[in-house]
C-alpha cells in the first residue's frame, strides 16, 4: 500500500519535471528567434545609416542636422511630408513616392528623419514631441529656402509619425511660412488612441 503512493508521486513528479522541460524549450526557442531578429533589425539599421543619405542634412538653431528627403517639383501642389514610425526612415515612405501617379503629378514629397532615426543625427538630451517638432519645423524651413518644400503641407503620417505630426501642427500654428492644409492618418497613434474602438 505505502508504494502505490510513491509511484503515483513519482509520476506526477516526472509528468512536471517533463511539462517544465516542454516551456522551457519553447521558452529558449522563443528568445533565440527574438534575439536573431533584433540582431537582424540592427544590422539593417546600420548598414542603411552607413549608405548615402538620399536627402539633404539641414542644421537647425540649438539642435542636430535634420535629414529630409525630397523629390518632385511641382510648386502649384501642396508640398506632402512623410513622418514615419518608431523604428522607421525616410525610406519607409519609398513605396508612394515611387507609385506612377505620385511621381507623373510632380507633386513634392518629402519625408523627415527624427532625430536619431534614419540619417539624422542623434540628439543626446531628452527631447519630447514638442522639440522634435519645432526641429522638424526649422528643418522644413531651411528645405523651403533651398527650394524643396512649398509653404503649403499636407502631413502623412504612420504610425507614431502620428504623435510627430500633431506636434508639428500644433508648432506650425500661426507660421505665416509654413501652413498645414490637410493631413492623412495610417495607422497613425494619436493621444487618445488607446480609447478608440
Amino acid at each position: 500500500a505505502s508504494s502505490e503512493p510513491t509511484a503515483a508521486g513519482s509520476g506526477k513528479s516526472l509528468l512536471r519535471s517533463s511539462c517544465c522541460g516542454c516551456c522551457s524549450f519553447c521558452v529558449l526557442v522563443l528568445l533565440c528567434l527574438l534575439f536573431g531578429l533584433a540582431a537582424w533589425h540592427a544590422c539593417m539599421k546600420a548598414s542603411q545609416t552607413a549608405a548615402t543619405a538620399p536627402g539633404t542634412l539641414f542644421r537647425v538653431p540649438d539642435g542636430p542636422a535634420m535629414h529630409v528627403y525630397c523629390e518632385g517639383t511641382d510648386p502649384t501642389l501642396p508640398t506632402v511630408v512623410s513622418l514615419n514610425g518608431i523604428y522607421g526612415s525616410s525610406l519607409d515612405s519609398s513605396w508612394i513616392r515611387r507609385h506612377p501617379s505620385v511621381v507623373s503629378s510632380g507633386v513634392r514629397f518629402c519625408s523627415v528623419d527624427r532625430p536619431g532615426a534614419g540619417w539624422s543625427q542623434p540628439w543626446p538630451a531628452a527631447v519630447d514631441f514638442g522639440m522634435v517638432a519645432q526641429y522638424t519645423k526649422d528643418a522644413l524651413l531651411a528645405a523651403k529656402a533651398a527650394g524643396k518644400v512649398g509653404s503649403r503641407l499636407v502631413l502623412l503620417m504612420h504610425s507614431l509619425g502620428g504623435y510627430h505630426g500633431l506636434a508639428l501642427a500644433k508648432a506650425l500654428e500661426g507660421s505665416t511660412e509654413l501652413q498645414v492644409v490637410g493631413a492623412v492618418g495610417a495607422d497613425a497613434m494619436s493621444p487618445t488612441w488607446a480609447s478608440w474602438q
